[in-house]
Formats: C-alpha cells, structure tokens, sequence
C-alpha cells in the first residue's frame, strides 16, 4: 500500500511541478492545456507504477482534472487556500486510489524486473515525491502567502533583488532543510535561519514592512519543509532513516 502511494504520490509532483509549464498554469481553462495537464499526470502515474491498474489510473488521472477545472473557473486565483484545497483533493485522490487497488505497484513491470530491489525504489520514489514537494509546491505556497504583504516602506518589491533569485533562494533553504531533517541533524535549521536573518539584515534593520515580509516568508518556508521531514520520517522505515543519518 505505502509503495503505490510513493509511486502515485511521485507521479503527481513531477506532473504538477516538474512538468507543468507556466502556460499550461496560466490557460488551464482552455480544453487543450487541460487535457494535456491530464494526459501528463495519467502518463507519469502509469509510469511510476509500473504500468498497470489502468482503470485507477484513468479514475485518478480524470479526478484530477476536474478539480484543476474548478479551480481555474470558480475558485479566485492568485490565493493561498485555492491552492492548498487543490493539493488537498490531489493528496486524498491518491489516497482513495490506494485504498481501491493498494496493490497497484507490487503488479506493475518494476516488480517484475527488480523483485530483490523493489522496496528501495519505492522508497527511492517517496523520498523523491515528497523533496519535489517541499522544494517547488512549497516555493509557490510562500509566494501566495506573501503575495499581499507590503515588502519596503516604499511598495518597491524589487528591494529584495531579483525575483529569480529570491525564488532559488526559498528552494534551496526548502532543500536543506529536509535535507538536515533526513541526515538527524534538525539543530542545523536554526543556524539556517540565524544565517538567512544575518544577510538581511541590513535590508530589514530599520524597515518593519520589510522585516515582518521576511520572517513570515522565512518561517512559512521552513515550517512546509519541516512538514514535508516529518511526513518521510513518519513514512520511511526505520533501517533507511538509520542509514541516512551521519550519527547514531
């Protein structure tokens, strides 16, 4: 069951992050993009699992859409809780799937052509679904949560420097911190902030606008990466969390 939902699970956050253009964001409302979107979310579910259980795949693959549907024409775009019910319904959709045929990936091809090895690929694909999860789905959460908050005295967003590099700067503190959460050493996070805190603070020093941007962007992204580090320790065994941590 907890190796379908890892390849399932992978599937969805290569298709929705990795995969998906900012076009096929931007006109989802069109029948194309949407059609593609869906076509890309059933041909990688298909993949991860090892092509086979069509039938789930076609059920998840068209649940998807329709909520991607609803989400481009009826709920508001550009906010924080659109988003987070669109990944929620995606999350529970795989869950449901999993429920109906948990069996899904232990009859697909990679069973059958590396049986010895099974269990480490779908841990592999777990450890992989969730780190594209907390890297690029948590970089867009942010950003809506942000959206509305007033970055410098004078309105000037570009403050900060550019956008881009802001954005790099959101994933890789994402990726380090499930990095330091998967290696046993959670303790790293503080110096992570302490030193993010360090580097703008001659930006935010005297700017209370500015100041309250950055700890609410800074603690939402550490606070979604820490989520993502709790869900893989809650789910991957325990000889794989030994192995991966640098102490005992």
């Amino acid at each position: 069951m907890l190796a379908t939902f890892s390849a399932l699970f992978a599937a969805h956050a290569v298709a929705d992050y990795l995969a998906q253009t900012a076009r096929m964001v931007r006109d989802k409302n069109s029948a194309a993009m949407l059609g593609l979107h869906i076509l890309i979310v059933f041909g990688f579910s298909a993949v991860a699992v090892g092509f086979t259980g069509w039938a789930a795949l076609f059920l998840l693959a068209g649940v998807h859409g329709v909520m991607d549907l609803i989400k481009s024409t009826v709920l508001p775009r550009g906010q924080l809780w659109p988003y987070m019910l669109d990944q929620a319904v995606h999350i529970l959709t795989i869950i449901g799937v999993v429920l109906i045929a948990p069996n899904l990936f232990a009859t697909g091809i990679w069973a059958q052509v590396a049986p010895e090895h099974i269990d480490l690929i779908a841990q592999i694909l777990l450890i992989a679904g969730i780190a594209i999860f907390a890297v690029e789905a948590g970089g867009y959460a942010v950003e809506l949560l942000l959206r509305d908050l007033p970055a410098t005295r004078n309105g000037d967003d570009t403050a900060f420097g550019s956008p881009t590099a802001g954005r790099r700067i959101g994933q890789l503190e994402r990726g380090l911190v499930l990095v330091l959460i998967l290696i046993g050493q959670p303790a790293g996070i503080a110096f992570l902030i302490v030193a993010k805190s360090i580097l703008r603070f001659g930006i935010v020093a005297e700017d209370r606008a500015a100041s309250e941007y950055v700890i609410i962007g800074t603690l939402a992204s550490v606070g979604w990466a820490m989520l993502c580090g709790a869900a893989l320790i809650m789910l991957l065994p325990h000889t794989t969390l030994e192995a991966l941590r640098l102490t005992p």
